[in-house]
């Protein structure tokens, strides 16, 4: 099948909004401290900087404390006016001394004399070196800076370009507390002004000893030895390599989302999630209209790595397995390569684990134990996997809810496994090599189980009743499988709507027992070998929308009056019929001009029967009708004028006695409607049916579907000579993840060509 992301979106929804999986933590003090630096603001302590607003100390008067009514006033004010007059003079050699004090100090401890100024602008070498990196374990271009902005969504905009100039030229507004002049000269002593700078070296050396336990380190030219470099030459302000051992775990958390970023090729990444925009990791994500991903925290632990379709590519480092606390990893459609590493199995928080669409290889190892009791999403499909399911899946049987292995290369068997999955809701193994019995048992323990597709697998044995006796069981796909035998008598049925059972073995009348799935969409049973009659019964199916029986060899019959409504009084008649195909079901009489009754039809496929008589106008009255399939009838008469303004892109009229001009399906004219391929007998010496128009492919030239959105057997094919010998046959397949209905329409032909359909 194809993308199941579409398939559980509503359950999807569900769990990935949830703070559960998706909670961006709380500022931290360290992540403060990183912006103030970003933005090139002094980082001040919260607390001392509230405090130092409310209080303004400059003459001495605490400001924040109330001003007894008895001070305030004109004679008051006066008297202390005089008062200062009197102390100020009093002062002033007292004030000299001190301005000559602080001279003195300035000149001391700034380097001012014999032209020692010290520049506080310019940058020393163990700055320079600890912004611009180190040769030493530098192993390649891709190396990131501390600080920088990565996704455009977040820089502050910039409407005008007089606001751009002012941004450019203005200084940051820092707030400074006003402070009382010192009353007494200060001590002077011989101190430094700025602590050193640690050297990257230096840096290097304590973080390889923390990380050493953890990592493989040996190798300078590997993403580990390169994320370390990246780390010791990020600014300490920003990132700061801790001292105490209770501190580890949080550094070497940080470190494993660098590695993921070396490891996985994150300098390709579509959207880089802002990567190293500071130095707390739980800060590294983007949530804009265009990608949400990236990495997200709860309480400071990482919960989520959530990279899809980003084009992240790579093997998966080991080194996931530290991240403990893991609740969420998505990694799908991407372009993951090598095995799925069994330090997975370190994870037992996970709950949603997705890394299909990929190129995966190998087996699942072994990951699932006792302690993996959150489970609910495992996704590996559309990978290259090998192998068995292993036996471990069985310690999910308390949580998990969607299991997803489809189009990979599985083999062996599945009941004993998957029955003990009773949590189960959705369960895809298609297009795998599977081969195993389908028992009376099997799966029949999975009570809460929605949707199963078992489809494109080695399955045999009989149909399992009690798949359809299942109180929450909506889809059952079992097409191109090797089951033998359907039950004759079936149980009341009202949650069921998709059935898919073409291209397996059976071979039986169709039981007149279906009419109990009294809720069933779609039924597909193309491609088998049921006889007997295509018995009115089915005109009582009144919610089907789709109905292929297409390639069985029923005893020959007339287009039964029962799907059209209003003729027995019995039947309601298919009034909700999308697609209708009875290609090669020994259909015979005339084609029955009530079939416009069926106001829905997209798609009507009578190919390859014995129909005579001409083709009924009315046809052309169904307004949806977009592909008509006539071919290989004896259908005599000439095509009614009425089809100028049908809806019909696609028909096909070939290897019958028609007769006439149809130029009038596309004459050019403004009034012509769009024809993708008509095919006719125009050809040869003599041609049976004359047309003109650029629409109209005649049966003895190539047929091209190039360019048409027309698709056979997955490519674009040209079918040359003998084009009315060529079976098209809709595509059998539907997405039905996407509410039992198409996105387009498919038609192959070289397979069935290859397996004698005509």
């Amino acid at each position: 099948m194809a993308d199941r992301e579409v398939a559980f979106m509503d359950y999807d929804q569900e769990i990935s909004e949830s703070s559960l999986y998706v909670e961006q933590s709380l500022p931290t003090p360290e992540s403060a401290k990183a912006s103030a630096a970003l933005s090139n603001t002094t980082t001040t302590d919260p607390e001392l900087f509230v405090d130092d607003v409310s209080r303004d100390t400059s003459f001495g008067i605490d400001q924040s404390l109330p001003i007894p009514d008895e001070l305030r006033g004109r004679d008051i004010n006066l008297r202390r006016r005089t008062k200062c007059r009197w102390i100020s003079a009093a002062l002033l050699p007292f004030v000299v001394l001190v301005a000559a004090g602080t001279l003195a100090f300035f000149i001391y401890a700034g380097g001012v004399d014999n032209g020692n100024r010290q520049d506080p602008v310019a940058p020393t070498q163990e700055e320079v070196e600890t912004f611009e990196g180190f040769e030493d374990g530098n192993t390649g271009d891709d190396d990131v800076v501390y600080g920088i902005q990565a996704e455009e969504d977040f820089k502050n905009p910039v409407d005008t370009e007089d606001e751009a100039e002012t941004a450019a030229v203005e200084p940051p507004v820092e707030f400074v507390p006003p402070t009382m002049p010192p009353t007494t000269p200060p001590t002077v002593e011989a101190t430094e002004v700025n602590a050193p700078v640690e050297s990257v070296e230096s840096r290097l050396a304590r973080i390889t000893a923390i990380l050493s336990p953890v990592t493989n380190l040996t190798d300078q030219s590997s993403p580990q030895y390169q994320s370390i470099s990246t780390l010791a030459k990020a600014p300490e302000e920003m990132l700061l390599i801790p001292t105490n051992v209770s501190d580890y775990p949080k550094f070497i958390q940080h470190y494993v989302i660098v590695l993921l970023y070396y490891t996985l090729g994150g300098s390709t990444w579509d959207f880089t999630a802002n990567f190293f925009i500071t130095g707390e990791e739980c800060n590294w994500n983007i949530q804009s209209v265009f990608y949400v991903g990236g990495v997200f925290c709860k309480n400071g632990a990482v919960t989520s790595l959530y990279l899809p379709s980003n084009n992240v590519k790579g093997k998966i480092p080991t080194e996931i397995g530290l991240l403990s606390s893991m609740k969420l990893l998505r990694l799908n459609s991407n372009d993951l390569s090598g095995e799925i590493p069994s330090e997975l199995s370190k994870l037992t928080n996970l709950v949603d684990l997705q890394l299909n669409h990929n190129a995966l290889t190998g087996s699942i190892p072994t990951l699932f134990n006792e302690f993996w009791t959150s489970l609910e999403i495992l996704n590996f499909a559309n990978n290259l996997l090998t192998g068995t399911i292993p036996s471990d899946i069985t310690a999910l049987h308390k949580s998990l809810v969607i299991l997803a292995l489809d189009d990979n290369f599985f083999e062996g068997t599945i009941a004993d496994n998957m029955g003990a999955l009773t949590e189960l809701v959705y369960l895809y193994l298609e297009q795998n090599g599977f081969n195993d019995t389908l028992a009376d048992d099997s799966l029949v323990r999975l009570e809460n189980l929605q949707q199963l597709d078992l489809s494109d697998n080695y399955f045999h044995g009989d149909f399992p009743p009690h798949l359809l006796q299942h109180d929450n069981l909506t889809v059952i796909d079992l097409h191109d499988n090797q089951i033998t035998n359907f039950p004759t008598s079936l149980p009341n049925n009202t949650v069921l709507g998709f059935l898919a059972l073409h291209n397996n073995q059976f071979t039986q009348p169709l039981p007149s027992s279906l009419t109990n799935l009294r809720n069933l969409e779609h039924l597909d049973l193309s491609n088998n070998e049921f006889t007997g009659d295509i018995s009115p019964f089915l005109g009582g199916m009144t919610t089907l929308t789709y109905l292929f029986l297409a390639n069985n060899p029923f005893t020959p019959g007339i287009i039964p009056d029962s799907f059209m409504p209003g003729l027995l009084p019995e039947f309601a008649g298919l009034t909700r019929l999308t697609e209708l195909s009875l290609k090669n079901t020994s259909r015979v009489g005339t084609i029955p001009p009530t079939l416009s009754k069926l106001t829905e039809l997209v798609l009507l496929d009578l190919d390859r029967n014995s129909l005579e008589g001409t083709i009924p106008s009315t046809l052309s009255e169904i307004e949806p009708l977009n592909f008509l399939l006539l071919n290989r009838n004896n259908l005599t008469g000439t095509l009614p004028l009425a089809f100028t303004n049908s809806s019909v892109i696609m028909l096909l009229l070939d290897r019958n006695q028609l007769e006439g001009d149809v130029t009038f399906l596309c004459d050019g004219t403004a009034n012509s409607k769009r024809r993708d391929v008509v095919v006719l007998d125009c050809g040869g010496n003599v041609p049976e049916i004359q047309c003109a128009g650029q629409c109209c492919t005649c049966c003895d030239s190539a047929i091209s579907l190039d360019g048409l959105g027309l698709e056979m057997n997955g490519t674009d094919v040209t079918v040359t000579d003998m084009c009315d010998d060529t079976s098209m046959l809709a595509n059998l397949d539907p997405t039905w993840e996407h509410g039992f209905g198409r996105l387009q329409y498919d038609f192959d032909v070289a397979a069935w060509k290859m397996q004698g359909f005509y």
